[in-house]
């Protein structure tokens, strides 16, 4: 399943963009699951690195998108943010979050459907990509990030639990995990752990 994030203190605003949303998606038969919030700080007390694609209006308050957007980053670098405004001259400083993308307020679905359209490509591309690790006999192993299930790490070792064998990796893990560039659908559960959650099947509130 995609999830979704719309961050917007305007309903209209907001249902438009969960109504193309529902568009998109229809046509090609994907499940998705789309939360919406009126304020930075709601979404934020929410947010656990659960959302592939967020959508932030920059002119809210509270917080305005920009601040949102910095505490998403300080939890997660790899999760797509779009920002929307109907200021265009404010869509540069997004970029200082690593923004994938800029949408005008108001936006038409083609705009919108271009902005998916290139997720798409890159969430393909990212599952494509391999890394090396240490197998046997210390030699290279390419592995495929999408057969990654979760990495785990204790001291300097970093363990890369896969679809069909494990691979330990000498290292610091917070290098390794900026080297190795993880696509969105990893999550950082805490210090130690990184999950991929498209092998997630069962969620656990304590």
């Amino acid at each position: 399943m995609i999830r979704f994030a719309i961050v917007d203190d305007n309903p209209s605003d907001a249902s438009i963009l969960s109504q193309y949303l529902n568009s998109y998606f229809e046509k090609l038969g994907v499940v998705f699951s789309v939360d919406t919030f009126q304020d930075g700080p709601s979404f934020l007390e929410a947010f656990h690195s659960q959302y592939d694609m967020i959508f932030l209006d920059v002119e809210m308050s509270p917080l305005d998108g920009f601040a949102v957007a910095e505490r998403i980053r300080e939890k997660n670098d790899s999760t797509l943010l779009v920002f929307v405004t109907n200021m265009s001259q404010l869509a540069r400083q997004g970029y200082k979050y690593q923004a994938f993308d800029y949408l005008p307020k108001p936006s038409d679905f083609s705009e919108f459907k271009m902005t998916l359209d290139r997720a798409a490509l890159q969430s393909k591309s990212n599952e494509d990509k391999t890394i090396l690790l240490p197998g046997k006999n210390k030699e290279k192993t390419a592995v495929h990030l999408s057969d990654i299930t979760y990495l785990e790490v204790n001291g300097h070792y970093i363990t890369f639990h896969t679809t069909t064998e494990n691979y330990v990796q000498y290292g610091v893990f917070k290098k390794v995990l900026e080297e190795i560039s993880l696509p969105n659908t990893f999550a950082r559960c805490n210090q130690s752990f990184v999950v991929n959650m498209r092998y997630i099947e069962k969620i656990f509130v304590c």
